[in-house]
Parts: C-alpha cells; sequence; structure tokens
C-alpha cells in the first residue's frame, strides 16, 4: 500500500495524473487515511504528503468530505505523542498537512490539540504552531480568544525563529 501510494504521489508531482476516474479518488483517499494512522514515519510522511491533493476534493465527494473529518483522529493523535524524535517528525508533517487541508470543520475539531504545541520544547513544532494558528483562525473565528494569549507568550519565546513566525501570524 505504501509503494503505491509513493507511485502516485511522484505521478501527481511530475503532473501525469491531476485527476482520477470516477469513483476511484475515494478508494485513494481510504488508502491515505489508512496510511495516516501507520506507526511508520515513512508511511505516514508519503500520506500527509498525499492527503491533501486527494482531500481537496472532498467539496465534490461526500463520502470524502467523510473522511477529512475521520482524518481528525490521526491528527490528533500525532499532536499528542512528542516525546521522541520520530514522534515530533509525525506531528511536523501532521502541521504541514493540516495547514493545507484546514476547513471550519477540522478547525473546530483541532485548533484545542495545536494549543499544547505552543509549550513544546521543539522550535521546530512552536513555529508550525504559531503558523498554522492562522489557518485555524481564519476557518474558525472562535478559535482566536484562546489561541491568542498562546501567540502572544511566542513574542517572548527565546527563539528568534519562533517569535518570527508568531509576528507574521499576528500581522
Amino acid at each position: 500500500m505504501t509503494q503505491a501510494a509513493f507511485k502516485v504521489l511522484w505521478l501527481m508531482n511530475e503532473g501525469v495524473i491531476n485527476c482520477f476516474r470516477e469513483g476511484s479518488e475515494v478508494w485513494v483517499a481510504r488508502g491515505v487515511l489508512k496510511l495516516m494512522g501507520s506507526g511508520k514515519i515513512q508511511t505516514k510522511r508519503v500520506a500527509y504528503m498525499l492527503a491533501p491533493p486527494i482531500f481537496q476534493q472532498a467539496s465534490v465527494n461526500e463520502e470524502i468530505s467523510q473522511m477529512v473529518l475521520l482524518s481528525a483522529n490521526a491528527f490528533r493523535k500525532d499532536f499528542q505523542t512528542i516525546a521522541s524524535p520520530h514522534q515530533v517528525l509525525n506531528a511536523s508533517c501532521a502541521l504541514n498537512c493540516l495547514s493545507s487541508l484546514c476547513n471550519p470543520e477540522l478547525a473546530e475539531l483541532l485548533y484545542s490539540e495545536i494549543l499544547p504545541l505552543y509549550a513544546c520544547t521543539r522550535p521546530l513544532l512552536k513555529k508550525k504552531a504559531c503558523i498554522l494558528s492562522y489557518k485555524m483562525i481564519l476557518n474558525h473565528l472562535d478559535s482566536a480568544e484562546k489561541i491568542c494569549p498562546y501567540l502572544a507568550d511566542r513574542l517572548r519565546d527565546p527563539v528568534l525563529s519562533v517569535q518570527i513566525a508568531a509576528v507574521t501570524t499576528i500581522f
């Protein structure tokens, strides 16, 4: 399954395919969702890179839009476990994917899940959480009330790149 997903990703990046036959996009979306729940970083990385172009067809297909909401569980799992460097890479890939996929439903479900990432010891995750918060606020205005204090704290972060990410998000 991983090899097939990797081949689809490669073909999409090369511009060979940009859409699927009628009905096959649902099969691919199911496979991507299954790979997002995998335990291997290589598999998750391919799934998180393949998810945005596949799941962006959710406005056309109701079944895919349901799978986008199911993907919230995979994101939640990767955001909650960031103890080892392997898991930090999972969370980083998940943040990248969520920034591309963010819609009002996902923003409402997941904005509270990124709040602990602001206090993470890894500057990479803090930067990505700051940048993602812009998309979260844009898609779910009620989350601004909870996210803004965390962004304000990142302005006093000792790492300059985290401060820049917070300033970029605010302005």
